[in-house]
């Protein structure tokens, strides 16, 4: 049922998490109906008020004056819910053979990227995304916009020390790749073994040197050679897309 604005939403922002972008809710809805306390619309939406009723959702209808306290690009739509965030230990993930291609992330510090990269990974095929804790993008509404709601479908393990989460997939017979624009071999001369992990550096200072060491193996994507500039998100898609083909 639609029902007219409340200033109770107001207090709402502040309470709960929220997602924006016609995508990102539907596909929240969809999935993890289960967390969401309310769906608000500026104009009514056939398609998501018939998904909410399907899925028991509440729908209300809310002012301009409302959204207009929303970042742009909320496409007039919004939910409030409660992010489950925590995906349990990694090294149990990892010890129940949950994931064989990973994707780590390093120094990633604008959360649009992260979003995009989100969306490529759970697309293409990886299990699983690996951030350090600190010096690094968080899951935050526009990274669930950008993800089209994937932020809150794929598995996100953000871990206190880079490297030694690196160690210990190691230590779990994960090969270790580097894309790395100054490499000498390309990402089709890759053989990728059955438990592999893609590590992708800032796009300023790529992957830090004190994590290099902790690489096999070191590949670059072909690109104009009088343009040779990808952003973090198109190398983690194309990385994705060939490790992905490889199995």
């Amino acid at each position: 049922m639609i029902s007219i604005y409340c200033t109770m939403l107001q207090e709402w922002i502040n309470m709960y998490d929220w997602i924006y972008g016609y995508h990102a809710v539907k596909n929240f809805i969809t999935y993890k109906s289960f967390e969401i306390k309310e769906v608000v619309m500026l104009d009514q939406n056939q398609s998501i008020i018939d998904l909410c009723c399907e899925t028991g959702v509440t729908c209300n209808q809310a002012s301009e004056k409302f959204f207009s306290k929303l970042p742009k690009g909320h496409q007039g739509i919004a939910c409030f819910c409660k992010v489950d965030t925590s995906r349990g230990d990694l090294k149990d993930y990892i010890a129940k053979d949950q994931g064989d291609l990973v994707v780590m992330l390093d120094g990633v510090s604008d959360p649009q990227n992260l979003g995009s990269c989100i969306r490529s990974i759970l697309a293409l095929g990886a299990d699983a995304l690996i951030v350090p804790k600190h010096n690094s993008a968080k899951v935050t509404p526009i990274t669930h916009k950008v993800s089209v709601g994937g932020a809150s479908l794929l598995p996100v393990f953000s871990v206190q020390n880079f490297n030694q989460t690196l160690d210990f997939l190691k230590q779990k017979q994960f090969w270790i790749y580097g894309a790395c624009e100054r490499s000498d071999k390309m990402i089709e001369e890759v053989e990728r073994s059955k438990r592999s992990v893609i590590v992708l550096g800032s796009e300023g200072q790529g992957i830090r040197q004190s994590t290099r060491k902790y690489i096999d193996y070191f590949y670059k994507i072909r690109t104009n050679k009088n343009f040779p500039s990808l952003n973090v998100a198109m190398a983690c898609t194309i990385s994705v897309q060939y490790f992905s083909n490889k199995t």
